[in-house]
């Protein structure tokens, strides 16, 4: 499925396609990407089931993650004439020590499920610094002196469908929807499940409040160890953290500081000195660089991007650039140029 939404997305640019095949291209596309987001999530709850999943955590940019959400969401809101309002408190850490990854399955779950069953009105994502819990989680043990705990508060506040009290006993069974939900928008029913299983992994407990056609609040409480340094020199790229289908949300590139000054610069560099850049690197890179490009993304080019040296920081820039942009077709036609 990597490769089919790979090629889809490289062929739709091809400039000698009519309406009807870039249409025929865009239905590929989608069903793919709808059937691989189903397998990941059967995958995620099966791994549950059976007690296979366990806490990965890291330090990483919380801001940096909210923010990612924050626009990634809002366009949805937007196509869709909703509002959405995020907030969060100044008390707020901005880099903290907790698994990521589950941490944004679950605020994906939960703001995709309120923009989804919200017609008309808004939807609201707030995260605050809150009281530990009654009875209190375990604190998870701080991986160094240069931290203290404390517990974050996430709260998603739609005005949408809402859901029947008849309804609310089954709403985190896997494979199960609400009848209403269901009609309007049928899905695998797994969503609610992961995610209360990733916040009880996490030290918390998701809750959440509902009247029918008023709209739904969701609320988790997770105990997370907080760096106190201002500059940690451990800070995970949270895009290299993210374990979720690429095509469903923004390309998550973290820039390397040092390449601040080749990205501002990059629309000056041409493609002879970014060939010539190519040329220097290995043969076998190359070749792996091509075939991760040709499925459109694969987290082999991640790596394959970092890999690249400092001296040939714009190389490294404009890569970064098309990536972001879902641009491969660019890089697969610069890599056959050195080839």
């Amino acid at each position: 499925l990597n490769a089919i939404l790979g090629f889809a997305q490289v062929m739709q640019h091809d400039q000698a396609l009519n309406s009807q095949q870039l249409e025929n291209l865009q239905i590929i596309y989608r069903s793919g990407a709808h059937l691989l987001a189903l397998i990941n999530d059967i995958l995620k709850a099966s791994n549950l089931e059976v007690g296979r999943v366990t806490l990965q955590e890291t330090n990483f940019d919380l801001h940096r993650l909210l923010d990612l959400l924050n626009n990634r969401f809002q366009s949805m809101a937007t196509a869709k004439g909703l509002q959405l309002f995020a907030d969060r408190t100044p008390e707020v850490p901005q880099y903290i020590h907790a698994d990521a990854n589950k941490l944004h399955q679950v605020l994906v779950n939960l703001l995709d499920n309120a923009i989804k069953f919200t017609q008309q009105g808004q939807v609201s994502f707030r995260v605050r610094v809150a009281d530990f819990p009654s009875p209190s989680p375990a604190i998870p043990a701080c991986p160094d002196s240069a931290m203290s705990s404390l517990a974050l508060q996430f709260e998603i506040e739609d005005t949408g469908l809402g859901i029947d009290s008849t309804n609310l006993g089954i709403l985190f069974e896997p494979f199960v929807q609400p009848p209403d939900g269901c009609r309007s928008h049928p899905g695998s029913g797994l969503g609610l499940y992961i995610s209360q299983q990733f916040v009880q992994l996490m030290g918390g407990h998701l809750n959440f409040q509902s009247q029918l056609d008023q709209g739904t609040m969701f609320t988790f409480t997770i105990p997370v160890s907080v760096l106190v340094t201002q500059k940690p020199s451990a800070i995970t790229s949270f895009a290299l953290t993210i374990d979720l289908p690429e095509w469903e949300k923004d390309f998550l590139w973290q820039s390397d500081p040092s390449l601040e000054h080749a990205l501002e610069n990059v629309t000056a560099i041409d493609d002879y000195q970014l060939s010539y850049y190519l040329s220097q690197m290995p043969s076998k890179w190359l070749e792996k660089l091509h075939e991760a490009a040709v499925k459109g993304f694969d987290y082999t080019l991640l790596e394959l991007v970092d890999q690249i040296p400092e001296a040939y920081a714009p190389l490294k820039a404009r890569l970064i650039q098309w990536g972001s942009d879902f641009r491969f077709d660019k890089i697969i036609s610069l890599i056959q140029k050195v080839l």
